[in-house]
């Protein structure tokens, strides 16, 4: 949790210097912090790719290459999000779309309103474990992560109240 919350507070961090007046030197003194905090974390790989209005300045790649595929922890809880709630806005879901009508699986109820806010009723929440196995792994486990989160027999969460859960968001991330 510290490390999320350091990348965390390190992203926004450099998202602060790049929002400064333009200045030439923006994206070295970007990798210069960037290099300072991975040394600093004892980090063995990182990558930081540097954008400015939409053009891609440059990757700052430590032991692994800018393409490589690498699990982001809970940020990528964000992604999903964002990404859920732009189908939303776009009238292509609804907050009540269920994830049964997409996925054909699992009990009929279940909106994406309450993947998003954790309140499907779903538990025990059964990634914690496999998750330190699926790192640094190529091949997508949504799917594979909301097929048994929803035809689990027994869940010990109760529906309309929360319950933090990863596989929420692995079934949101199934019916996206």
């Amino acid at each position: 949790m510290r490390r999320t919350s350091a990348l965390l507070f390190s992203v926004m961090s450099l998202w602060g210097a790049l929002c400064l007046p333009a200045q030439a030197d923006v994206a070295s003194r970007l990798e210069q912090a960037f290099r300072g905090w991975v040394a600093d974390a004892g980090a063995q790989t990182a990558v930081m790719t540097i954008w400015r209005g939409g053009v891609r300045l440059q990757d700052v790649e430590i032991g692994i290459a800018a393409e490589t595929p690498v699990e982001l922890a809970s940020i990528g809880k964000i992604v999903t999000a964002l990404c859920a709630a732009r189908l939303i806005e776009s009238g292509i879901w609804t907050a009540e779309t269920t994830s049964h009508s997409v996925l054909g699986q699992g009990p009929k109820g279940l909106t994406v309103a309450q993947f998003m806010t954790h309140s499907a009723g779903l538990g025990p929440d059964e990634t914690h474990r496999p998750m330190q196995r699926w790192l640094d792994r190529k091949n997508d486990r949504a799917l594979v992560a909301a097929s048994h989160a929803l035809n689990r027999k027994t869940q010990t969460a109760t529906a309309g109240s929360y319950a933090y859960n990863n596989e929420n968001y692995a079934i949101l991330g199934a019916i996206i």
